[in-house]
């Protein structure tokens, strides 16, 4: 069984006492265009990227306000960092959607692994005019 991320308070208060380190890296986030790979392995340690991962695999199943907290805590220091995390975090809750195969799939060599995809939204059309496309929605 994997390890069992630690739920609410002890989630927030990881992610506050990251704050201030997460914070020193900012100005090498921007330099880097992403975020460090020390920061990356932060959140991995101290169980932030599945605290709404189902509890089945290990995760926190925190309840969303811990995980908007959690995320805002760590945005004091960097933005950027916080961004990442609250994305990268959000695909394990996304994943829970899928069939429990699919989820054993992803999470079966290691419940740490992280996923992200990118949501389209077509709301748009495209009609063809006299000289080019007419582009509404």
């Amino acid at each position: 069984m994997p390890r069992q991320v630690d739920s609410d308070s002890k989630l927030i208060s990881r992610a506050r006492s990251l704050a201030p380190v997460v914070g020193e890296r900012a100005r090498e986030c921007e330099a880097l265009r992403r975020v460090p790979d020390q920061t990356i392995e932060d959140f991995h340690q101290a169980g932030l990227f599945r605290a709404i991962q189902p509890k089945r695999i290990g995760g926190g199943q925190v309840p969303f306000p811990v995980y908007f907290k959690m995320c805002a805590e760590i945005a004091r220091g960097c933005a950027s960092s916080a961004w990442v995390l609250t994305n990268l975090a959000s695909h394990h809750w996304m994943l829970t959607y899928w069939p429990v195969e699919a989820q054993d799939e992803v999470w079966g060599g290691s419940p740490d692994v992280l996923i992200a995809s990118g949501l389209a939204f077509p709301c748009g059309k495209a009609n063809k005019v006299a000289g080019g496309y007419k582009l509404t929605g």
